[in-house]
């Protein structure tokens, strides 16, 4: 096909080719054909020699660098870049390149700089390359946790292509799901109007279109310089931190989410909104508002390795996790002989009803490693700063001569002191009762938040504690801010009315219900949907609440509307009732009410002529968790003949043969006689990290249940 001489130049210049590159054109078109034909190799070293008769031209530099990364010559793609944006500093293309490469350097708030500069300098004709980088950043920014630059990038793609790209949307979608992500971070932002009275406006409304065209540096820059002149205007404070958010400037994020909160004291701003907003700001600067606390890997010298071997293996403090070492070798090194739990008193075999206070907690975990080529013989304690003192006192009493002195300290990473002190490890006997295990942690919850917190002292206070804090109404809105947030962490349904118990105790107003009615709650807050009066639903609200809540796993509050859904008798809300029933079933902390709840889902399906596969999974999941053998063995043979040829059973059975050992070295299943048993511990508050304590919940996915499916 003929090059067409009007079109843009491929370089990013902005001009025509005909006025930018006419001597170009034939061989223009010889390297479209090349690249068409995925002739890469052929085509980077004809470039080369064109870039050595043509130097400088941006088309051609743009073009050998998208073949150098397109075969993987980072060196060389990294030379050619550092060209093209010395000869052409203001080219959208090399400005958009150098964007993606500062922030795979790690310098995010420069690269994002870099491609604003892109997008300006691109003016009303985007070419591509920046629309891709633009995307590119999105991705870069979803895979470093930065959420609030990643979800402004990819809606900014989004609007460009007027919603016909699927690939950002797809990554939106799995960034608004992501349970690590807080669900105050996962409401789409939209820029607040100016009052119409305002002087100012037709100032700020210059602003708000160039926020819309991506142009947020442009924007911020206006909306700053109108905030020297009016400090009390909501608006102003509100997109001042949404465009500082989207360009990774959290320290102006902060502090425009602080000023604009602050505005409630004068009634400007709903009480509401200011706490929602506060949270937002301590989200953002959790270890200042939190303080932390050091993940340690601790390393001894063994002086006697086996002495030592036995010396573990016969004191009671420390447990044997029951695992293959072989999964903890790291590269070529061998994996470790032993792996422990160090517990802080002696492990307790067997307690029905054992009290708390004499429940072992988890210091530490303890890995016993043997003489290498290179190392001598060591032992290692993975553990929280907190924790050494009364870990290193057990090991030394456990080990006597045959463990020496430490030798090396590891920082392995960094948690929040308030989560910390919020969390617990328990080791409990295999035969306790669910009933008071359950018990024990509803109890340990209420205790952590209603006694506990209220006298942690937080950096967020000035080192005050809540109880000291809550005397001053100059510190309401930062108390009920770090309220809510510990609320929203908590998807715990036992907690359900705990929060606003501790808001009461401190004095605190306390949010009420809302009415829905005539609301839109696609626009209402993500975190306030958990006090809707549900039951004041229509039918259409409850389908757009349950949708939005599910997709953002904002648990807490699909449990609300769940119920809701379960009560009404719509034959249109069918879909919706069962998927309502799955949502209930995933926090259902009784497993005898889990399994009332499928067997009346199961009931609503047969009546309604539809698979009930569905249901007999869930149950499956909880007969193993209840080590049921028999009834798993029934149901594992039920599933196999009557559902086996629907989608997605055949996959779903073999991960439950893979988790209990059902598929032998030949790759065939064996029925089990009893479902294997689950480990008697419980972690409230941890999360499998790197720098976190190793748990059998971390590191299998035994006693899952499966994910929440949604109606079409």
């Amino acid at each position: 096909m003929p090059f067409d001489p009007y079109s843009p130049c491929p370089g990013g210049t902005g001009k025509k080719i005909k006025f930018c590159c006419s001597d170009l054109v034939g061989e223009l078109e010889k390297v479209e054909r090349m690249i068409e034909g995925e002739q890469y190799v052929s085509c980077r070293d004809h470039i080369a020699k064109l870039d050595e008769k043509f130097p400088g031209r941006a088309c051609l530099l743009s073009w050998k660098l998208l073949l150098e990364q397109m075969t993987d010559d980072r060196e060389a793609a990294t030379r050619t870049l550092a060209a093209f944006i010395l000869q052409n500093p203001e080219n959208p293309i090399a400005l958009a390149e150098t964007a993606l490469e500062r922030v795979q350097e790690g310098d995010v708030r420069t690269g994002i700089g870099f491609l604003q500069s892109a997008i300006e300098a691109s003016g009303d004709q985007l070419s591509e390359r920046v629309y891709a980088a633009i995307g590119a950043m999105g991705e870069l920014m979803m895979m470093a946790q930065q959420v609030l630059p990643a979800r402004a990038h990819l809606m900014l793609q989004i609007g460009m292509s007027g919603g016909s790209d699927q690939r950002p949307l797809e990554i939106l979608m799995r960034l608004e799901s992501a349970p690590t992500v807080s669900v105050l971070l996962k409401d789409a932002p939209t820029y607040a109007e100016a009052p119409a009275d305002a002087p100012w406006r037709g100032e700020f409304e210059e602003a708000t279109v160039l926020a819309a065209r991506g142009w947020w540096r442009a924007a911020a820059a206006r909306w700053e310089k109108l905030a020297a002149q009016t400090a009390d205007s909501p608006a102003l404070w509100r997109n001042l931190a949404t465009v500082r958010g989207n360009l990774a400037d959290y320290a102006g994020c902060i502090d425009a989410l602080r000023r604009y909160a602050a505005l409630a004291d004068g009634g400007a701003v709903s009480l509401d909104d200011a706490v929602e907003a506060e949270a937002r700001a301590q989200l953002l600067d959790r270890d200042s508002a939190e303080g932390t606390i050091d993940s340690l890997l601790v390393s001894f010298p063994v002086s006697d390795i086996d002495e030592l071997e036995r010396r573990l293996a016969s004191d009671k403090q420390l447990d044997r996790m029951a695992i293959d070492t072989r999964t903890l070798a790291e590269g070529d090194s061998p994996p470790p002989r032993a792996v422990y739990w160090l517990l802080d008193r002696p492990l307790v075999t067997s307690g029905p009803e054992l009290p708390p206070d004499q429940i072992p907690q988890i210091l530490g975990q303890v890995l016993l490693f043997g003489k290498q080529t290179d190392r001598e013989a060591r032992l290692e304690l993975d553990l929280n700063r907190p924790q050494f003192p009364a870990a290193r006192e057990a090991l030394r009493r456990i080990a006597g001569d045959a463990l020496g002195s430490e030798q090396s300290e590891q920082v392995t990473g960094h948690l929040s002191a308030a989560q910390f002190a919020m969390s617990w490890q328990w080791r409990l006997p295999a035969d306790m009762t669910e009933s008071h295990r359950r018990k024990l942690i509803v109890d340990e919850r209420r205790a952590l938040v209603l006694e506990r917190w209220p006298n942690l002292p937080l950096p967020l206070l000035g080192g005050q504690t809540p109880a000291q804090a809550a005397a001053d109404a100059a510190n309401r809105i930062r108390l009920l801010g770090a309220i809510l947030l510990l609320e929203i962490s908590d998807s715990e349904p036992s907690m359900a009315g705990v929060y606003d118990e501790l808001r009461r105790k401190l004095g605190l107003p306390v949010p009420e219900p809302f009415d829905p009615a005539g609301l839109d709650l696609r626009r209402v807050p993500l975190v306030r949907l958990a006090r809707v009066e549900a039951e004041k639903l229509t039918d259409e609200q409850i389908k757009d609440a349950f949708h939005r809540l599910v997709g953002a796993g904002y648990q807490q509050a699909v449990s609300r509307v769940a119920q809701e859904l379960t009560r009404r008798t719509s034959a249109e809300l069918l879909e919706y009732k069962l998927a309502a029933y799955s949502s209930l079933v995933q926090v259902e902390e009784d497993t005898d009410q889990a399994l009332a709840l499928i067997e009346t889902a199961r009931q609503l399906a047969e009546q309604a002529r539809r698979s009930t596969a569905r249901w007999d999974l869930e149950e499956l999941n909880l007969r193993i968790e209840r080590q049921e053998g028999q009834r798993v063995a029934v149901l594992i043979t039920h599933l196999r003949d009557e559902h086996g040829r629907e989608p997605g059973v055949a996959e779903a059975l073999t991960q439950v043969f893979m988790r209990l050992g059902m598929i032998g070295p030949d790759g065939r299943v064996r029925m089990p006689a009893e479902a294997a048993p689950t480990p008697g511990i419980v972690v409230p508050g941890a999360d499998a990290a790197p720098g976190k304590l190793w748990t059998p919940e971390s590191a299998t996915p035994g006693g899952q249940k499966p994910g929440l499916w949604m109606p079409e």
